[in-house]
């Protein structure tokens, strides 16, 4: 018969004792967890045309130092899908499906998931990139966009000459339109599978 490590007796005993033991490792992992969230924040509708109250995303890179200039990038959803990943479902979140906060974490860079919030023709969560008040400098979208980044540029350190847009369909287009619009804050943007700047 193999004997056993511990008598029956303190077999409870010595479980409790690991369990207790457990507890700040636990406690460790949630907080680092809870530290590497996502933050959540609202813009709130501002005075120039065609403007809209949005929340958006903001993903710091694990090991953040509040000192220290980063890069940006700026990630656009597109159609019945959010920015950031507590979308309610059906959507997709393209923070979650683009892996951006991987790629963020490892090349330390800040990630800004703004979401399009609101039914327009029948479309839910699109971005107007083929409307003209939303893709002219100054109104509409393509400001809203160039506020959000102030907003982050204020709270967090971020470096100007660094910052970058990319979405995808008509996040990619309105990537686009924000590049036109707003070229003097955005380096440069990757737009995928989207569609030409225009001017109705």
């Amino acid at each position: 018969m193999t004997r056993q490590p511990f008598p029956r007796l303190l077999r409870p005993f010595v479980a409790l004792l690991f369990a207790i033991a457990t507890i700040p490792v636990v406690a460790a992992t949630s907080f680092a967890q809870e530290a590497k969230k996502t933050v959540e924040k609202t813009f709130r509708k501002r005075d120039y045309p065609g403007s809209l109250g949005r929340k958006y995303d903001i993903h710091l890179p694990s090991n953040y130092n509040p000192t220290e200039k980063l890069p940006l990038v700026m990630v656009l959803h597109t159609c019945m899908q959010t920015g950031g990943e507590k979308g309610l479902l059906p959507f997709e979140s393209i923070e979650r499906d683009s892996k951006f906060d991987e790629v963020a974490d490892r090349e330390r860079f800040i990630v800004v998931y703004p979401n399009h919030e609101y039914v327009k023709i029948g479309l839910m969560n699109c971005w107007d990139w083929w409307d003209n008040a939303h893709i002219h400098k100054g109104s509409g979208e393509v400001r809203d966009l160039a506020e959000i980044v102030k907003e982050v540029q204020h709270d967090y350190q971020v470096n100007p000459n660094r910052i970058h847009i990319a979405g995808f369909a008509t996040g990619a287009s309105m990537t686009v339109a924000a590049l036109v619009a707003y070229s003097e804050i955005f380096a440069s943007g990757s737009p995928t599978a989207g569609l030409p700047w225009h001017d109705g």
